[in-house]
């Protein structure tokens, strides 16, 4: 069985989670949204195919959007995914499962990590104590996130504020 994560990361905390999730796994390679599309269908029976990406305006960001949109998915893959953010994240795995879903497949995990928010704008910068625990915690949340996906868990997408986040994501995107 093998593992494949793609992710997209504008400040490194998508990254991060990755690379942690990578080191539980035997058997697993990452690669940045950013970089390439395989140009070959991905997954199929007994293959896994992990989505790490932070949440933009209550969704998706466009990136993650266009790449998983035109990604060839094998029939039978497990999926899954883990949104990031400093706030709120609304329906960005929601949105992520109907994408897959369109595609004939669809996540069989999902969650969501909290990390130190960086969108200044609309967030004040967390101190340094607190940005510790943001870290620590998503550390260890890591590791039970890549003990469930060793196991082929099933956590299914929780459909939360779905309009809303559609309607947020496409205004400020």
């Amino acid at each position: 069985m093998s593992i494949k994560i793609f992710y997209f990361s504008a400040t490194g905390n998508s990254l991060q989670i990755a690379r942690n999730i990578e080191e539980e796994l035997e058997n697993c390679a990452i690669q940045s949204m950013a970089t390439c599309r395989p140009n070959k269908s991905v997954g199929g029976l007994g293959e896994s195919i992990g989505f790490i990406y932070p949440v933009y305006f209550n969704g998706l960001p466009r990136l993650v959007k266009s790449f998983v949109e035109k990604l060839a998915i094998s029939p039978n893959t497990y999926c899954f995914a883990i949104a990031d953010s400093g706030g709120t994240r609304s329906n960005s795995l929601g949105m992520m499962d109907d994408i897959l879903i369109s595609k004939g497949v669809r996540l069989s995990f999902a969650d969501e990590i909290k990390m130190p928010g960086n969108y200044i704008i609309s967030h004040n910068s967390p101190n340094l104590t607190e940005v510790e625990r943001l870290i620590t915690d998503a550390s260890i949340r890591t590791k039970k996130i890549a003990k469930a996906v060793l196991n082929r868990e099933l956590q299914p997408v929780k459909q939360k504020a779905k309009l809303w986040s559609e309607i947020i994501n496409h205004h400020f995107l």
